[in-house]
């Protein structure tokens, strides 16, 4: 079975490695906002990249495709269902002109390479539903530190396939009273 199921855990690695492609950064700065390792202490001096994916609730993910075909081979009905979640892509960075990172990977997700890349992990973005970028000051410490943030919002493919076996024979009688 070809399914499409993707964990959202996947799919924030994969825009941590495109975020580092696009945005021009260093990879060691680009980091899971929750990871289980935790998080890194960094100076107010230092950039720092974080990346996080939520599931977003959306009245897409109600509407299914649904598709039977019958495969000769193993003698059965295979069902596939189709639907599209909602995912929102949240980027926080830390330090001074870190904005311009982001603007340039918002930018980026519009060309046609990116299409592709996005393409072949079933993700779409959804232009309309971008927010960002905002700049916002956070107190850490006992300092100002300069912080923005952006969510982009994607959707994402789901495909579950079921093999469903077949009826091999019917018996249909046909009875007359007289």
């Amino acid at each position: 079975m070809a399914e499409i199921l993707q964990t959202v855990k996947e799919i924030e690695k994969f825009f941590a490695g495109l975020f580092v492609d696009y945005a021009g950064v260093n990879k060691n700065k680009v980091l899971l906002a929750y990871s289980e390792e935790g998080r890194p202490a960094f100076n107010i001096d230092r950039m720092a990249y974080f990346i996080s994916v939520f599931p977003e609730v959306d009245d897409r993910e109600s509407y299914k495709h649904r598709e039977e075909k019958y495969i000769d081979s193993i003698g059965k009905f295979r069902q596939s269902q189709f639907s599209q979640r909602t995912l929102r892509l949240h980027i926080t960075t830390y330090g001074e002109n870190t904005d311009q990172s982001i603007i340039r990977f918002q930018n980026m997700l519009y060309s046609a390479d990116a299409n592709y890349t996005l393409s072949n992990m079933y993700l779409h973005i959804i232009p309309e539903r971008t927010n960002g970028v905002i700049r916002l000051q956070e107190r850490i410490n006992d300092r100002w530190w300069t912080r923005y943030d952006i969510d982009l919002y994607f959707y994402n493919t789901i495909k579950i396939e079921n093999d469903v076996s077949a009826f091999e024979s019917v018996d249909i009688r046909t009875e007359v009273n007289n």
